[in-house]
Formats: structure tokens, C-alpha cells, sequence
């Protein structure tokens, strides 16, 4: 004990002596130990922790696969009606839910607001195992529509109730019905909201203030081989595996497909963990960042390790005077290890602070669409990476140099004045400063790429042109327009009150937005086609006012547009995408008619530019129908202006506010935040392998500086020597540079090799660009070079400077 507090004390003192040395070890220690925790936190949060309900790993998210369209959809939402069969014949489940997302829209306190809410079945909260803070939960009688009941959660209870006691028994009006509040869900319960769509983004914004039981329609009960629109959560039994429950599921699947007659149709279940279900969207893009920063770190710890060897051999005079004097080389090993694990301990303290803000920090700028983030923090998990990252730092920064100190040569040193470079320590050095390159390589071209991918969506045609145009969503009060025609009332007054507003070009509704998804796809084909319904081609429909197009600057290609007196007519407007896909052949489609569903023929009366549903995915196609064919229970106002789209809020709220004061108006975006949404992920990760891949590309850069400049030093003597017989300053610069750019060179080597392997592990991010982009690899590599010669050049030109003279007289 007593000789470990000396070897404390002595390393103590040691760093002290050296505070530039130990400012630098410290800060890079502090920096590269918090941010890598911090982005493990992240990781930890998201990927790795167990859900917060009991007994977690026992839930699973059941979804479907039909053969016919697996290769365009290969996942898809689960049918009520193959729920039912489901709930009633599989033995595999202790049970099984099924969830509809929603929106209910709440007055009668205070201003209407439209909340997301969920129709769910009774047994939900018993799937998950979680009971309400206050009161009960769904009993299975409640899934009729008489039972009007509600379960609320913490935060609407608080925010809008003001936490009142006797909310339980309390009556609410939700789309202008009467329900009874009959459980208040804890506050640190969140709901995971699975995606049933899985070309879809995840569907993590606000968590669901609102739970009611789920009535399932006659329709939907009796719809055999259709009305795919729900999720379903279920908990395994005890013994059970995935395979089994997916087996089970699956010969339950081809009685359905039998029942309904359907030929050459496999109808598949897919049995997930809940919780992969959740992040799938997220694993990728947050291993990425996870990978990037620990690489960062691992440069970071190598260049600590050259700057250890360098200072090192400044002290070989000192370890050989210590050896001398009786030191053994267990005590040299001992008490140089001792100054890194203290230098390393300080940086682990400081780091752990720093990613302790690190984290608030990027859980604030984090996409919202990723999900689980309200559950990264601190915890004895990412504490205990941290210290691991402290053993692998104190290994990668102290190992070499206390190695270095311990194989010194006493007498040669005492002898040689302290000049002791070495042909071994030259090649670590060297070796060092050729591995610091190469991951710098490999992190840069991985910036490079995602630079070049999201530059690439980025400017990718999205099929419109909406720089000034302003969203708003509104979801009209069922009660009041349950049918189809007071909805296409409600809206046509609202159109003729948004046409008459100042401030605003033009104005329409749509049922869902570019770049937000695939929010209703329904077959399509032309009249004669004998193929069962699911070997037809799929479209994405979307319900528009006539001037639809004009306000979001939507080409027509041909034909002409739906206009109000087509009411009586059934015509639509198809994108160029659907009619290559329904007429391969034919260049000219207006005027021709094909089958939408079970509604009959439509006439195409106008063909219009394809627009984007992804800004990073291939556009799909898409059919365009008047609203007032549509069920349109809830809407999207779009309204075109000259100026900033902002300005015409008011106008617009006051607008939907005199036509109904009850209709809420649940948000309003500009397209340009909606390009910002959908693009999101892919400027996160990117903003964060391209800062780590910069800062990769300066430690390397610090790393051959401090070595050439270290090893001219150590030679001024050998400079004044070849000076003296003759060598030109152009020589001895050039002889510098070789040396210098000789482990670069080889490191770049490496780089590219290991960025040429590691980019097919980013193929899914990337987005028309190939991971082996040969532009994107040049400059990486001539941005390395000049880097690093640039290093090389401060040294070498100092070199060339000296003067014979002054260097003979050198130490």
C-alpha cells in the first residue's frame, strides 16, 4: 500500500511538472471519453435497454406478409377480421391487441383541441401489464358501441383537468360525444407506438392522451382477405417461441386464405420482439454515430499514445539515472502506468459531467422520430461503458510509453547524453501515425458519403414546388359531420372562405401530404383484368380539392384537372407513375377508365407530375380523387401566399374559426419544416459522422506534425552534419516530407481498403450514391495528403532553415 501512494504521489508530481502535457491528455480524454458516452446513452436508451414493462421480453408485434405484393411490401398491418380468428384459435398467446391510431378531438373545457388517441382492445393495458395510477381499465364488454369510455393519460389529466381528483366517473366530450373518464394512466407510462407500415416512418411523436376501446365494424369483421390498417401487440406464453407462435399463426393464415377462396395466395404472420419493432427504423443510423465516435475516440487515444512515446524518450535519461540508482523495471512500469490511469481517471470524472449535459443535449436535438429517447440517461449501464472506455483508453494512450520507458538502455544512455531514438521506436511512431490515418480515412469517407447522399435527396426532384405554402390539420367533429356529405359542406364553405382571404393565392385540402408517407393504398387495374386482388397493382391514393395542384405547384402533364362541376361524374387525376403502370404501352391515357376498388370505373381526366410520398425513397404511384368521393374524416388545408407562409397563419385560423369554432386546428407547418421532418435522420447522422470525421482528419493532422517536428528536433545535429557536406536546404526539406508522408501514405492505404469493406454496412443509408464513390475517395484521399504534408512542411522547412553551424553546436 505504502508503495502505491508513493507511485501516486510521484506521478502526481510528474504531471505537475508538465501541465501543458496534462491539460492536453486530460482535455482529449475529457471530450472523447463524455461524447462517447453520451452517444452510448443514446444507443443504450434506444436499442438495448429492456422495455419498461414486466416481463418485456415476453411481448412481441404480430404483422403480415402477403406473397403477391412481399416484394413491393413486405410487411404490412394486420386485419381485423384475421385478429378475431386470431384472438379466438391461437393458443401460443396469453393475449393479443389490437390498436388503431386515431384522433378525437375534446371541447366543452376550455378551447377545442385534437388529441392523438387510440382505439385499442379492452385486454391492452392487461398485454402490457401496466394498471392505471387511478381507477381501471378497459373490461371486454366496453368493445360496443354503447360503452362510451375513456382511459386518459397523466399529462392531459394534469394539463387540462388541473389534476382534479374526481376525474374518475367524470364525463368528457370527445368528437362531440359523451365519454366516462375511468382510469388516469401513470405519468411514467409511455405507449409504444409501433408502425404498422414498415416502408413507413415510425410513428413516435406525441405520445396518446386518449385511450377508448376498439369497435370493431361489421365490414371489418367480415372483410376476409382486406382492411389491413391496425397493429397488433401481443404477449407470448410462458415456453412459447416466436417460431411456434408464427407457425400456429401461419396455418391460421391458410384457413383464412381458404375460406376466402383466394388461389396462389400465401398469407404469412411475422412474430417480431416488440421492442425490435420499435427502433428498426433507428438501429442503423444510431450504431453508425455509435461507431463513428468510438473511432474518434480510438484516434484520439493513439495520438495520446505518440505524444506518450515522444515524452517518453525525452525522459530516457531520467528512467536510466532511476535505473541506475536501483529501480527495477516492474517500478518503471508501475509508476509510468500510474500517470496514465491518473490522467485517465481525471478525464473519465470530467467526461462523465460532460455526458451527463451531452445527453440532455442530444435528446433536444435528436430527431423526434426516434424512438425511446425520453428514456436515455445516465445509469449504471452507461457508467460502467464509460469505465470500460477507460481501461481501453489508459491501455491504447499509456501502454507503449511505459513499455517504451522500461526497455531503456542505462548505459548507452548515460553515455549518449539522452539521444536514444531507436529504430523500434521509430516504427511504432511510424506505425501509430500510419493506424491514426487509416481510421481517419475510414470516418471521412463515411462523412463523405452521407454528405453525398443527403446532398443527393436533397436535391432531388419532389415533384412540386411549395416554398410559400402553409399547412394546417384539422379533424371535423364526428358527431356533427358523420356523413360524407356535411364533411364536403363543411369544406366547401371553408375553400370559399379561404378564396375570399387576404393574403392568400390559393387554397385546397388534402387528405395527407407529400413526403409523409403512404397513407392509403388500394388496388387499381383495367377493366378485364382477371388477376386475384392482391397480384394487382397498388396505388397511393390521396384526396384532393381541385385546387390542389395549383396551390402546391404540381405540374400537369395532360389532360386537365377535376373541377367542382365533376361532382356528378366519377373522374380522377392519376400521377405519370400510375399510368406507365396501368398502361405500360400507351402514351396517351385520358380519357381512359380502369377500377378503383369496389367503387366502379373512373375516367382519368388529367395526368400530373409523380410527387414524392419520401423525400428519400423512389416515387410511388398515385391516384388523385375529388374530395367529395372520400371519406376525408380529417384534412390537411393548404394555402399558397407571396410572401413568408407564416404571415397567413392568422388568417387561415381565423378562417377555419368562422366556418366552425369547434373544429380544432391540431398543427401548422410550412412545406419547407416537412422537408425538415422527413429528412431529418439523415441530416443528423450526417452533421455527426462528418464533425467526428473533421476532427479525425486534425488529430491526425496534430500527429504527424508532432512527430516530424519531434524527429527534426532529435536530428538537428544529423541536419547540420549533411548541411555541412554539402546538402542543399530543397534536399533536406524533401528528405523530411518522404520520412514524414511515408506512414501517411501507407495509412491511406489501409483507409481506403477498410472504407471500402466497411461501406457496404452503410448501403442501406445511403441514397443514389455507391460506398465505393471513386470522387468521394479521391478527395478524401488528396484532403489527407495535403493535410499531412502540410504537418510534414512546418518541420521540414525548418529543417532546410538551420544552419550548420548552430546545429554542430546542438545539445
Amino acid at each position: 500500500m505504502t508503495a502505491l501512494w508513493q507511485d501516486i504521489r510521484y506521478g502526481l508530481r510528474t504531471l505537475a511538472r508538465d501541465p501543458g502535457y496534462t491539460a492536453v491528455t486530460v482535455l482529449t480524454l475529457t471530450l472523447g471519453i463524455g461524447a462517447a458516452t453520451a452517444i452510448f446513452s443514446m444507443v443504450n436508451g434506444v436499442l438495448l435497454r429492456p422495455l419498461a414493462y414486466p416481463q418485456s421480453q415476453q411481448l412481441v408485434c404480430v404483422q403480415e406478409s402477403i406473397s403477391a405484393i412481399a416484394d413491393e411490401y413486405p410487411v404490412l398491418p394486420v386485419s381485423a377480421r384475421h385478429f378475431l380468428e386470431w384472438r379466438q384459435r391461437c393458443s401460443s398467446f396469453e393475449s393479443l391487441s389490437l390498436i388503431d391510431n386515431d384522433f378525437m378531438t375534446l371541447t366543452g373545457r376550455g378551447d377545442p383541441e385534437r388529441l392523438d388517441a387510440l382505439r385499442v382492445s379492452a385486454n391492452l393495458f392487461e398485454t402490457l401489464r401496466v394498471q392505471p395510477a387511478r381507477g381501471r381499465t378497459f373490461a371486454p364488454e366496453e368493445e360496443e358501441e354503447s360503452n362510451r369510455v375513456a382511459i386518459i393519460s397523466d399529462g392531459l389529466w394534469r394539463r387540462r383537468f388541473s389534476a382534479d381528483p374526481l376525474i374518475l366517473g367524470a364525463a368528457i366530450t370527445l368528437d362531440a360525444q359523451s365519454y366516462t373518464v375511468i382510469g388516469v394512466l401513470p405519468s411514467a407510462f409511455r405507449f409504444p407506438n409501433v408502425n404498422p407500415w414498415r416502408a413507413a416512418e415510425m410513428e413516435t411523436g406525441e405520445q396518446p392522451s386518449i385511450f377508448v376501446p376498439k369497435v370493431i365494424a361489421p365490414w371489418e369483421r367480415n372483410t376476409l382477405m382486406g382492411g389491413l390498417n391496425f397493429a397488433v401487440i401481443a404477449r407470448l406464453k410462458k415456453g412459447v417461441t416466436r417460431k411456434q407462435a408464427r407457425a400456429e399463426l401461419n396455418g391460421i393464415g391458410a384457413q383464412i386464405v381458404d375460406m376466402a377462396g383466394t388461389k396462389d395466395i400465401e398469407l404469412r404472420a411475422i412474430v417480431e420482439p416488440l421492442k425490435e419493432a420499435l427502433v428498426q427504423g433507428s438501429r442503423r443510423g444510431l450504431l453508425l454515430i455509435l461507431g463513428a465516435i468510438g473511432t474518434l475516440l480510438l484516434i484520439a487515444c493513439l495520438n495520446l499514445g505518440i505524444l506518450g512515446l515522444v515524452r517518453a524518450e525525452r525522459r530516457d535519461l531520467e528512467s536510466a539515472i532511476r535505473a541506475a540508482l536501483g529501480a527495477t523495471r516492474a517500478q518503471l512500469l508501475r509508476q509510468t502506468l500510474m500517470e496514465t490511469i491518473l490522467v485517465a481517471f481525471l478525464g473519465t470524472a470530467l467526461g462523465a459531467v460532460v455526458a451527463s449535459a451531452g445527453t440532455g443535449i442530444l435528446v433536444r436535438a435528436m430527431p423526434a422520430d426516434i424512438p425511446r429517447l425520453g428514456e436515455a440517461h445516465i445509469d449504471g449501464s452507461v457508467l460502467l461503458f464509460a469505465l470500460g472506455l477507460t481501461g481501453i483508453a489508459t491501455i491504447l494512450s499509456g501502454g507503449l510509453p511505459a513499455w517504451r520507458m522500461t526497455g531503456t538502455d542505462v548505459e548507452h544512455v548515460l553515455k549518449g547524453e539522452g539521444r536514444t531514438t531507436t529504430r523500434v521506436g521509430l516504427r511504432l511512431r511510424r506505425g501509430l501515425i500510419a493506424a491514426e490515418v487509416g481510421l481517419g480515412v475510414i470516418l471521412l469517407v463515411t462523412g463523405g458519403l452521407l454528405l453525398g447522399s443527403f446532398t443527393r435527396v436533397m436535391c432531388a426532384d419532389r415533384g412540386f414546388d411549395a416554398p410559400r405554402v402553409l399547412a394546417a390539420d384539422i379533424a371535423p367533429p364526428m358527431a356533427r359531420y358523420g356523413g360524407r356529405e356535411e364533411r364536403s359542406g363543411l369544406y366547401d364553405r371553408l375553400l370559399d372562405r379561404l378564396a375570399s382571404a387576404p393574403g392568400i393565392r390559393s387554397a385546397a385540402i388534402v387528405s395527407a401530404l407529400p413526403l409523409e408517407g403512404e397513407t392509403w393504398l388500394s388496388t387499381v387495374c383495367v377493366p378485364g383484368d382477371t388477376r386475384p386482388e392482391f397480384e394487382r397493382p397498388m396505388s397511393n391514393v390521396r384526396f384532393a380539392s381541385p385546387g390542389y395542384f395549383q396551390t402546391m405547384g404540381i405540374p400537369l402533364r395532360n389532360g386537365r384537372l377535376f373541377d367542382p362541376t365533376d361532382r356528378s361524374r366519377k373522374v380522377v387525376v392519376i400521377s405519370r407513375r400510375l399510368a406507365q403502370t396501368l398502361w405500360p404501352q400507351q402514351d396517351e391515357v385520358v380519357g381512359r377508365k380502369f377500377l378503383y376498388e369496389d367503387r366502379g370505373e373512373y375516367e382519368v381526366v388529367g395526368v400530373v407530375n409523380d410527387v414524392r410520398a419520401y423525400a428519400d425513397q423512389e416515387v410511388v404511384p398515385t391516384l388523385y380523387v375529388p374530395y367529395w368521393e372520400g371519406p376525408m374524416d380529417r384534412a390537411i388545408v393548404v394555402a399558397r401566399t407571396m410572401g413568408d407562409p407564416l404571415s397567413i397563419a392568422a388568417t387561415i385560423r381565423a378562417a377555419i374559426h368562422s366556418v366552425d369554432a369547434d373544429v380544432p386546428i391540431a398543427a401548422m407547418r410550412t412545406m419547407r419544416k416537412v422537408l425538415a421532418e422527413a429528412v431529418s435522420q439523415r441530416r443528423f447522422q450526417m452533421l455527426l459522422a462528418s464533425a467526428f470525421a473533421l476532427c479525425a482528419l486534425l488529430l491526425a493532422g496534430l500527429g504527424v506534425y508532432g512527430v516530424v517536428s519531434y524527429s527534426v528536433t532529435r536530428r538537428t545535429r544529423e541536419m547540420g552534419i549533411r548541411a555541412a557536406f554539402g546538402a542543399r536546404s530543397r534536399d533536406l526539406c524533401f528528405m523530411v516530407l518522404r520520412q514524414g508522408m511515408t506512414p501517411v501514405v501507407l495509412g491511406l492505404l489501409f483507409g481506403v481498403g477498410g472504407a471500402l469493406i466497411g461501406g457496404r454496412l452503410l448501403r442501406s443509408l445511403l441514397y443514389e450514391i455507391e460506398p465505393h464513390d471513386p470522387l468521394i475517395i479521391s478527395v478524401v484521399a488528396v484532403t489527407v495528403s495535403l493535410t499531412a504534408a502540410l504537418a510534414c512542411y512546418v518541420p521540414a522547412r525548418r529543417a532546410a532553415k538551420s544552419e550548420p553551424m548552430e546545429a554542430l553546436r546542438y545539445e
